[in-house]
């Protein structure tokens, strides 16, 4: 049977056109640290905390992986010989990658910096047996509770009634922190940091339009992110030289619209 491109055309149209991977937004609930004042190494960042996670930081994630699954299986033999068969027993979520803009500020990175202190304390400036500034203990390890939150990720699913596709990584936590390349030849660029997270399991629901009572707000909420974090992406692919005074002052003025204080 020979290729009828207007038969591809109305498959794809019966289910709703294909995805398109750039409509996404991640949230990240403040992890409970962020709440503690008791002097030690789990005082958390309050000022930081809200501000963080409701205006800053879904603006500036510009990767993220939705998590996968693999099955786990063990050998079996059914009469003690013969073929190997398998069996599963289990599955297995493989880490989350996550890509974020770093502002000037260094928000991000002291977000998770902090963050991952708060599993590990890494800080070393009292010595190996002294207590760092903040009152913690070279590797010593914080508590499973206190690190872990929600990491959310949405999308825009271009189906009928623009439906959105919630993907909630419960008990999350950064497990990497990659490193900051600079290059001085790097005029047209944005400096960008890598996070793995790794977590207990993951859940996925869909938003409708016509839903329960709220779900309409919800979705237009959603959507309205959607269209918020769209002009910023335009804006920071846009970012190049400034060729004088006024055009720094305007991409300035351009990047400070789209991302809230």
């Amino acid at each position: 049977m020979s290729f009828n491109v207007n038969e591809f055309q109305a498959r794809l149209n019966a289910v709703g056109g294909l995805q398109k991977p750039n409509l996404f937004y991640v949230e990240i609930a403040p992890p409970p640290w962020m709440f503690k004042n008791n002097g030690g190494f789990l005082s958390g960042l309050a000022t930081l905390g809200s501000a963080l996670n409701n205006t800053t930081l879904r603006f500036l994630c510009s990767s993220v992986n939705l998590p996968g699954i693999s099955t786990l299986f063990a050998d079996v033999k059914r009469q003690n010989y013969g073929p190997i068969e398998r069996r599963a027993y289990g599955v297995v979520f493989p880490n989350v990658d996550t890509v974020f803009y770093v502002d000037n500020a260094n928000t991000v990175l002291r977000f998770f910096h902090k963050w991952m202190q708060n599993i590990v304390q890494f800080n070393t400036e009292g010595g190996e047996l002294g207590a760092t500034g903040n009152g913690g203990y070279p590797f010593e390890v914080g508590y499973y509770d206190d690190y872990v939150t929600t990491v959310t990720i949405y999308f825009l699913d271009e189906t009928s009634g623009f439906s959105l596709r919630r993907v909630k990584l419960n008990e999350a936590y950064p497990i990497s922190l990659g490193d900051v390349s600079m290059n001085w030849s790097s005029n047209d660029e944005v400096a960008t940091v890598a996070s793995s997270f790794s977590y207990r399991n993951f859940t996925t629901d869909w938003l409708e339009p016509a839903g329960a009572t709220g779900g309409l707000s919800r979705f237009l909420s959603a959507l309205d992110k959607f269209q918020q974090i769209r002009t910023s992406v335009s804006t920071l692919g846009a970012l190049r030289a400034p060729t004088s005074v006024a055009d720094a002052v305007n991409l300035v003025s351009n990047v400070g619209a789209v991302l809230p204080r």
